[in-house]
């Protein structure tokens, strides 16, 4: 009788995904990106926006 060790066999890697997947993933992460350049250009412009809009009716209609 052998005293040594075996060694379990390395796992087989999981299975490639399909092209389809591949192209789904890729729009998904585009989408992402988009989503998030878009959000990050809109947030100034609204702040600017309503910064206007307060002056615009402090300047029509001034506080006492």
């Amino acid at each position: 009788m052998s005293t040594a060790l075996r060694r379990r066999p390395h796992p087989s890697p999981p299975p490639l995904p399909s092209p389809v997947d591949r192209i789904v993933a890729r729009v998904r992460r585009a989408w992402r990106l988009s989503t998030l350049v878009r959000g990050l250009a809109v947030a100034p412009a609204l702040l600017a926006a309503s910064a206007v809009l307060l002056i615009a009716s402090d300047l029509l209609m001034p506080m006492r």
